[in-house]
């Protein structure tokens, strides 16, 4: 069972809610629950622990579900959740943009017309990317015919952000700018909801992820140790010569950590 997420499935035709946590996090939840029903008319036999677990958008998810639960679902019980390198508060991906460079571009423009669309900003493709991502927008992204080292490797060839973003993007204090902040505000996970008591939460991020800036994790840990919730931690570091050697980004290389820790806790806990 898979989530329905908006602009796949059904939506297909649709833009992708491209971190969009609101939009996500209830796609997920839902697919959840018809999964639950199907098991149960299936009389298959099953355990009763729920774990969630997500990485990078992924981990935005997951938070995203947990806050589905705290404020519609109190008959949902969570052994524990997963979160890794999770955008949880999109302003800090773009303040990292606005310092001129990022590993992943075509992060970078979902997300620009995922918020543009879905909170309905109101502007032209144009006044917020450059061609040719402008101009070629419709094929390289929303026909969803690329995957995503395609569109960074071979068609967003720099990774220069004003190279493929407008002045207004890139300067903090343009009415653009700050309409486009609001929005990641209003979505944000790390505040503007209460999250159970019950919860039980490891969250992980490398510091030096080069795509997700590790501000998301300070902030998120702050949110949950401020409402009490048992949260374990783990920050990691890989050297650049690592990275180089493997020939992928930090956010990359970080996964793997990421969901060897989930291994090693469900060894410990399902012998």
């Amino acid at each position: 069972v898979a989530p329905d997420y908006y602009g796949f499935g059904i939506t297909e035709k649709e833009p992708q809610a491209y971190c969009i946590s609101r939009a996500n996090g209830r796609a997920s939840l839902d697919a959840y629950l018809a999964a639950k029903r199907m098991i149960e008319d299936l009389k298959v036999k099953k355990g009763n622990d729920f774990v969630i677990a997500g990485y990078s958008e992924g981990g935005q998810t997951t938070m995203g579900v947990l806050r589905e639960i705290s404020e519609r679902h109190p008959e949902i019980k969570v052994k524990r959740a997963f979160a890794g390198d999770g955008p949880y508060d999109i302003n800090s991906m773009y303040d990292a943009i606005t310092n001129g460079y990022t590993e992943m571009p075509s992060t970078v423009c979902n997300v620009l017309y995922a918020y543009n669309h879905f909170f309905r900003l109101g502007y032209d493709i144009h006044d917020y990317l450059k061609d040719p991502v402008a101009s070629n927008f419709d094929e390289w992204f929303l026909s969803k015919q690329y995957k995503r080292k395609a569109l960074d490797e071979e068609l967003i060839v720099t990774k220069k952000t004003s190279d493929f973003c407008t002045a207004a993007v890139l300067n903090t204090k343009s009415s653009l700018s700050r309409r486009f902040k609001a929005a990641f505000s209003e979505d944000a996970l790390t505040s503007g909801w209460t999250p159970r008591s019950d919860f039980d939460i490891m969250l992980f991020h490398d510091t030096k992820d080069d795509v997700v800036p590790v501000e998301n994790f300070y902030a998120m840990s702050k949110f949950l140790k401020d409402n009490g919730i048992k949260t374990e931690e783990f920050v990691d570091e890989y050297s650049s010569e690592t990275v180089k050697e493997l020939g992928v980004t930090n956010h990359e290389t970080s996964a793997l950590t990421f969901f060897l820790k989930i291994i090693a806790w469900v060894r410990a806990n399902y012998k």
